[in-house]
C-alpha cells in the first residue's frame, strides 16, 4: 500500500495536486547479473529476479529509464542496462487483488499506472511524486457483473494517454464491458462508452482527436468522436475472431508498426501474430508459430517486429517476407518461462521479461533477457 504525505514543493503539469511518498528504507539491490553468454550471432546479458512474480506491463519513459509493474503488486524504475533506478512501491505482502495491471506514458514528465483493484495513479518521471485519480467504471450493462473471478471485477486492463491529440490532461481506461475517459486534472470521469456486456476492453489506441483504436474481447474496432461531444459511436469491426471456439481467441493487444503508417501489430492468443493495414482495412500478414497466448508485439526496426507468448520464445518478424520467422529466441535459458513483455532498447538491442510460471520455486523469479539482434 502507498503511504504519503502532503509535499507542497512537488508540482505536477497543469496545476495537478501532487504528494509525496514517504521515505522507504533502501531498496535491496537486484541479484547480480548472469554471466554474458553468446549464442551465435546473438549476444545474451541476464538480469535475474526483478521482480517476484509476473513482469505484467513495462513503459518506457522520455527520461531513458523505463518503468515495470509485476504481480507482485510492486512498480520499479530501471535504466536501459536494466539496472535498478528506483523501487517506487514494494507491498510488504503480495496480495493479488492488487497487482499492477496496466501502465502507459502520460507525457512527458508523468506516467500513470492501473491496478486490479480498479485504482489509477499518476507519477512524475522520477517516481517521487503521485496524484491518486479516483478512476471509476460505470455500472455494467444490464446490471450484472461480468462473468469473471471476483478480483477481476474493477480491474483496469489499459491505459491510454489521449494528451498528444486534445492538449488536455485526459486518458482512456479499459475496463470489462466497457471504456472510459478521465480528466487527470479534475480526477473526474468524463465519459463511459460500452462495448460488450461482458468482455473486457483489453487495448486503446488513439489515432487521432477523434478517433479510436479498442480491442475488445476478440474484436478489433473503430471508434469516432460525435462532433462537439465526448460521446463515441462504433464505427466500423475490423477484426473478429472465431467465437465459438472453447479457447477463444482474444486480442492481447495492439501496437502502431514504426515507419508502417496504418500498420498494426496484432497479438493473439490463438499463438498467431498478425498485422493489420488500416489504410486498406485488412489483414496482410500472419505468423502462426507461438503455442498459446501471445502478448505482445514490440518493433525493433522499419518492416521488422518481434512477439511473445506463453511458449517462452521471442520471434523475429519481417514484413517484406513470409510469415516466418526469420528468428527465434529462448527468453529463460534456466527453466521453463513465459515471456510476457518487449522493449526495444535501441536499434541492436531488445529486451525481454520473462517468468516461471511456478515462481514460489524459481531460481531467477521474473528476469530481464538482452539480445543483440544485428544480422
Amino acid at each position: 500500500m502507498i503511504k504519503a504525505t502532503p509535499d507542497p514543493t512537488a508540482g505536477l503539469a497543469h496545476g495537478m495536486a501532487a504528494m509525496a511518498i514517504t521515505p522507504k528504507p533502501a531498496a535491496k539491490p537486484p541479484a547480480a547479473a548472469a554471466p554474458e553468454v553468446k549464442f551465435g550471432l546473438h549476444f545474451l546479458k541476464v538480469v535475474k529476479g526483478v521482480h517476484e512474480d509476473d513482469i505484467h506491463c513495462i513503459a518506457r519513459l522520455t527520461d531513458g529509464t523505463f518503468v515495470t509493474g509485476s504481480k507482485d503488486g510492486a512498480l520499479k524504475k530501471w535504466n536501459l542496462n536494466g539496472e535498478l533506478v528506483r523501487v517506487i512501491d514494494d507491498p510488504a505482502l503480495i496480495d493479488y487483488t492488487k497487482w499492477v495491471t496496466a501502465l502507459a506514458r502520460f507525457n512527458d514528465t508523468h506516467w500513470i499506472c492501473g491496478k486490479r483493484d480498479g485504482t489509477a495513479i499518476l507519477w512524475n518521471n522520477e517516481g517521487t511524486a503521485f496524484t491518486q485519480l479516483n478512476t471509476q467504471h460505470a455500472p455494467f450493462p444490464k446490471g450484472g457483473a461480468p462473468l469473471c473471478k471476483q478480483r477481476n471485477v474493477h480491474r483496469i486492463n489499459c491505459l491510454a494517454s489521449f494528451e498528444q491529440w486534445t492538449k488536455k490532461p485526459l486518458f482512456f481506461a479499459g475496463w470489462a464491458t466497457q471504456f472510459t475517459l478521465h480528466d487527470a486534472h479534475s480526477q473526474k470521469r468524463l465519459r463511459y462508452t460500452y462495448t460488450s456486456n461482458n468482455d473486457w476492453v483489453y487495448a486503446i489506441q488513439p489515432l487521432a482527436h477523434d478517433s479510436l483504436l479498442v480491442v475488445t474481447g476478440c474484436r478489433l474496432d473503430l471508434w469516432n468522436l460525435r462532433p462537439g461531444t465526448f460521446d463515441w459511436e462504433w464505427k466500423d469491426e475490423l477484426i473478429v475472431e472465431d467465437k465459438s471456439l472453447k479457447q477463444r481467441p482474444y486480442i492481447s493487444a495492439i501496437t502502431p508498426l514504426q515507419e508502417n503508417a496504418g500498420k498494426y501489430g496484432v497479438a493473439v492468443f490463438d499463438g498467431s501474430v498478425r498485422i493489420y493495414d488500416l489504410t486498406v482495412k485488412k489483414e496482410i500478414f500472419k505468423g502462426q508459430e507461438h503455442i498459446n497466448r501471445v502478448w505482445t508485439v514490440e518493433n525493433i526496426a522499419p518492416h521488422c517486429f518481434a512477439s511473445c507468448g506463453d511458449d517462452g520464445f521471442v520471434k523475429l518478424w519481417d514484413l517484406r517476407l513470409t510469415p516466418k520467422s526469420t528468428v527465434s529466441l529462448k527468453g529463460n535459458i534456466y527453466e521453463k518461462s513465459r515471456v510476457s513483455v518487449l522493449l526495444r532498447i535501441n536499434d541492436n538491442q531488445l529486451m525481454g521479461a520473462s517468468c516461471p510460471d511456478n515462481v514460489k520455486y524459481s531460481q531467477t523469479k521474473a528476469q530481464f533477457t538482452y539480445w543483440d539482434i544485428r544480422r
